[in-house]
């Protein structure tokens, strides 16, 4: 069974070369630093966080680091057919606190870290370091993008994570544009406040079936970040 393992602020997949997409729900804040391979990218917010493929050559694996508190709440993990699969959810223990821990202490301290789901120091409010999606192209959209006037753009553009913005050129520089889309007949930004960038939300997907595991195992096999 594919499982998904966080803790000691890193998070990754094992167990299968066909994860195309994946779904965390989650609980607390997160300082988040993506380190999935080329072709996905990372959006979250306070109560999600998405990896989804833009153009993957590869099955995800490494996921990301992060700081704060993070306590996995559910999982959708889906395949390149867009069907969901199966998933497992390991918490990991801290290794270092574990080593450092006196035999006479050992059971209070362990009921402590089975509690403990924090990296590092506490954060805020969730954000993720790399804010921006580049090197986009709209020729691998399943709709069109426009400029404010309503004629159609047409070439690279990249998202804002933070707003989901859609903008003109590989990356964004003094030259950036805004780019819309049409709902009906009306002209609308492409800034949102859901986790999911409109260009991504309306690309064509096959339908999927969800099905997910609430399960979740302790580990202490795999060093911290």
């Amino acid at each position: 069974m594919i499982t998904l393992y966080y803790g000691n602020g890193i998070c990754g997949i094992e167990g299968s070369n066909d994860v195309k997409g994946i779904q965390i729900f989650y609980e607390g804040q997160v300082e988040i630093e993506d380190n999935s391979v080329d072709g996905y990218e990372l959006v979250a917010n306070d109560k999600q966080i998405i990896i989804f493929p833009v153009n993957p050559q590869l099955s995800l694996n490494d996921l990301f680091y992060y700081t704060g508190f993070f306590k996995i709440k559910n999982v959708v993990v889906s395949n390149a057919d867009a069907i969901a699969i199966p998933v497992s959810i390991k918490k990991m223990l801290n290794t270092s606190e574990l080593l450092m821990t006196n035999a006479e202490d050992m059971t209070t301290n362990s009921e402590d870290l089975k509690a403990n789901f924090t990296h590092k120091r506490k954060i805020y409010k969730t954000l993720v370091k790399n804010k921006i999606i580049k090197n986009l192209h709209t020729s691998n959209l399943g709709s069109s993008l426009y400029y404010q006037n309503g004629s159609e753009y047409t070439g690279y553009y990249h998202i804002h994570k933070d707003n989901q913005n859609c903008m003109t050129g590989i990356e964004h520089d003094k030259n950036s544009k805004d780019l819309y889309f049409y709902q009906g007949k009306k002209l609308l930004p492409t800034k949102n406040t859901t986790s999911i960038p409109y260009v991504i939300k309306n690309k064509k997907t096959t339908s999927r079936k969800r099905i997910t595991t609430r399960t979740e195992s302790k580990s202490s096999n795999r060093g911290g970040y």
